[in-house]
């Protein structure tokens, strides 16, 4: 197993060199240094991370260890040196920190590649870089990641997410938790959503399948200039989804709910009846079924509908 590590992280970082060389170009990655740290943690450790300029990407595995590969990379050899990777390791948490000198009006490039794997089950309290993408797979625990100019990839983790970036795509798949996201000039798409759900983006559409949600905590989903798409298993907590420019469609079983809906420019239409309604060609407010929690749905510029 560990051999197939290796042999996957080798690959892995071979890939990230090539990719990068593309974007930020072979002039910034003309010095490097690898570098590679193991310690051990048992199972519901914690870990955090803390880089720059360089993606990261975090895997559970089986061993009660952690495992940290890694590149540093520079345009001059004198930057190459002055990055330091400090860590911080205890019998319960292992903190990374990569850690930039202040380079005045230097115009090189620098940065630091991550490639981390960990006990499965982990507290993921802070994982964050900046100008760079980050993915997190098959982790169970919560997790807390933040990054700028670059995308997210969730996959297999089992825990409550708090994701942050900007410029670039949230994607979730294989999730069991709640979520509470933000990004911007990017899209959402998130299934397996339980518990919690709030999220915020702008340009970009919205994708969520959510169910088993908590009763005590309104769903709130906001964007801009993009449409969204939310499906619940059943509506058991008030919703409130706000867009512009975009179409939003919400997709329910048969479920009882006092309906808000209304666009500036649009029609909206519900595949259930709605009674006592208030109903135009841009607004429908009533009781789908014997009412119950609030669920208002507003846009502009675009339609709203709710289907079975």
């Amino acid at each position: 197993m560990r051999r197939l590590h290796i042999a996957l992280f080798s690959a892995a970082l071979a890939c990230l060199t090539a990719c990068d060389l593309d974007d930020i170009g072979a002039d910034s990655q003309r010095y490097r240094e690898p570098f590679q740290h193991s310690y051990d943690l048992k199972p519901g450790g914690r870990f955090s991370l803390s880089g720059f300029n360089g993606p990261v990407e975090i895997y559970g595995w089986s061993q009660d260890k952690v495992e940290i590969n890694g590149e540093k990379y520079a345009s001059q050899k004198e930057r190459l040196d002055d990055i330091k990777i400090d860590i911080l390791h205890t019998a319960d948490t292992v903190s990374v920190k990569a850690t930039r000198p202040d380079w005045n009006n230097w115009k090189g490039n620098a940065g630091v590649k991550f490639i981390v794997h960990v006990p499965r089950k982990i507290l993921l309290e802070e994982v964050k870089t900046s100008n760079g993408p980050i993915s997190i797979e098959g982790t169970e625990g919560r997790a807390r990641l933040l990054t700028s100019n670059g995308p997210m990839k969730i996959r297999d983790l089992k825990g409550d997410l708090d994701a942050t970036t900007s410029n670039g795509p949230l994607t979730i798949s294989g999730f069991n938790g709640s979520l509470v996201a933000s990004t911007s000039n990017g899209p959402v798409d998130a299934d397996g959503v339980r518990g919690m759900l709030d999220v915020t983006t702008s340009n970009g559409p919205v994708d969520i399948d959510a169910s088993d949600l908590d009763r005590s905590r309104p769903v709130k989903i906001r964007t801009s200039n993009g449409p969204v798409k939310l499906s619940l298993d059943k509506v058991n907590t008030d919703v409130f989804v706000r867009s512009s420019n975009g179409p939003i469609e919400l997709r329910v079983p048969e479920s009882g709910m006092n309906l808000r809906a209304s666009t500036s420019s649009g029609k909206v239409r519900s595949d259930y009846p709605v009674s006592g309604e208030t109903e135009s060609k841009s607004e429908l407010s009533g009781k789908i079924g014997a009412g119950g929690p609030i669920v208002e749905l507003k846009t502009s510029n675009s339609s709203i509908r709710i289907t079975k």
